[in-house]
């Protein structure tokens, strides 16, 4: 029972993000364990696109120096079909 209240505060926190934030696209919640922060968290940060196909498209060199807005644009595009 614990885990699950757990689960629900989490995902409670997340949808108050999305709504708080305004934010528009597709957002998804990480398991307990944290697998994928621990998969693909990157220190410094780092941003990420990932396909329709579930894969990573694009990856920033470490940030914040490395972020690049124009090249994170462009990623976005190449996989967006107008």
């Amino acid at each position: 029972m614990k885990h699950i209240r757990r689960r629900a505060a989490r995902d409670g926190h997340a949808t108050s993000c999305v709504r708080k934030l305004d934010i528009k696209f597709t957002t998804l919640i990480d398991n307990m364990d944290n697998a994928v922060e621990l998969d693909y968290a990157g220190f410094p940060d780092r941003l990420y696109v990932v396909g329709k196909d579930g894969r990573i498209a694009w990856k920033s060199r470490p940030g914040p120096r490395g972020f690049r807005p124009v090249e994170l644009e462009a990623a976005i595009e190449n996989l967006v079909i107008w």
